[in-house]
């Protein structure tokens, strides 16, 4: 039983690897991921939100330079310490 269960998880890696590559995740640590944690890799990577998602976050946010807390982008001043930040250009695209 254990060498049919080992010839097959390799396979199931593909799929957990296939679904985190089109939502732009290395494929091959999803595969190792996949191979090892079956189970809990395919719902992980099922609710996996797209890569374009979280680059448009981090497009919006940036870290206090001062606190490290999350601010946004265009923000003069930090919300958490109160201390003024310097401005940081937005690129577009």
């Amino acid at each position: 039983m254990h060498i049919g269960l080992t010839a097959i998880l390799p396979f199931l890696g593909v799929i957990v690897a296939w679904i985190a590559e089109r939502k732009g995740r290395s494929g091959f640590k999803w595969w190792l991921y996949g191979t090892t944690l079956f189970i809990v890799a395919l719902p992980h990577a099922l609710m996996l939100q797209d890569a374009d998602t979280d680059y448009e976050t981090r497009k919006i946010f940036r870290p206090c330079p001062f606190c490290g807390k999350t601010i946004p982008v265009d923000a003069t001043e930090c919300g958490h310490c109160k201390r003024p930040v310097p401005r940081v250009e937005r690129i577009l695209g």
